[in-house]
């Protein structure tokens, strides 16, 4: 049975297990699991080679630099699975790529997130998807595969 399953008696008695285990704080510990939750949809996706999670706070928590877990997830989208390779200008940079980049991530990419972590069995009452674009880099993409 899957965590988000489990009644929620049985989710709060499993974080509680884990707190008496390591100590850490119970928001923590649930803010792991709804991280970890996003991450699974999120590269359950059909596009997931052309992504990368990229977040500095919870790359150094992966690797046990840190004990907190960031609120938000960053990630990388391959340039080139929007359309654009080779060397881009600056201008191309900032204007098309920034537009295409917006463009899959508010009419594609929030939606079928949402809809994964529904046939994940997350309800659609219990998350809400946030979307916030930031700078689109210079460098190539280096995905995960």
């Amino acid at each position: 049975m899957k965590f988000i399953e489990l009644s929620v008696e049985e989710r709060q008695d499993i974080l509680r297990r884990v707190q008496a285990e390591n100590g850490m704080d119970l928001q923590i510990i649930e803010k792991d699991w709804w991280v970890t939750a996003v991450l699974h949809a999120l590269f359950s996706l059909p596009y997931a080679n052309h992504i990368s999670f990229k977040g500095g706070t919870n790359l150094s928590k992966c690797w046990g630099l840190i004990q907190r877990m960031s609120e938000d997830i960053d990630i990388a989208i391959d340039r080139e699975f929007l359309g654009f390779e080779g060397q881009l200008s600056k201008t191309q940079i900032s204007d098309k790529l920034r537009r295409a980049a917006c463009s899959f991530v508010r009419e594609r990419l929030q939606f079928e997130l949402a809809s994964q972590m529904e046939k994940d069995g997350i309800s659609k009452d219990s998350f809400n998807v946030h979307v916030n674009i930031t700078p689109i880099s210079l460098y190539p993409f280096k995905g995960h595969h």
